[in-house]
């Protein structure tokens, strides 16, 4: 018996979200307004993320990202905030 029918979970995978900026190891880093290396990347990458996690919460789902580094929280916030913005969001 798997997770999902032990516990009666409703697990969706949603699928990745596409890194259509990838920057290459040949082409020129972009450097944001402070510094900051793949600052498209990033940006583009997280504003796809955050709509995909806006539909899932929008289900009434609850979202779970695996994968990346620590930029994906990003995404992830934006789109709960962009799905419920009454929604308070606590760091501890």
């Amino acid at each position: 018996m798997n997770m999902k029918t032990r516990h009666g979970l409703d697990i969706r995978d949603f699928g990745d979200v596409e890194d259509k900026n990838s920057d290459s190891k040949d082409a020129e880093i972009q450097l944001g307004p402070d510094g900051e290396r793949h600052h498209t990347t990033v940006l583009e990458y997280n504003r796809r993320l955050a709509a995909s996690v806006s539909e899932v919460v929008k289900e009434g789902r609850v979202c779970v990202t695996l994968g990346g580094d620590h930029s994906i929280s990003i995404g992830t916030l934006n789109g709960h905030m962009a799905a419920v913005p009454d929604q308070q969001v606590r760091m501890c």
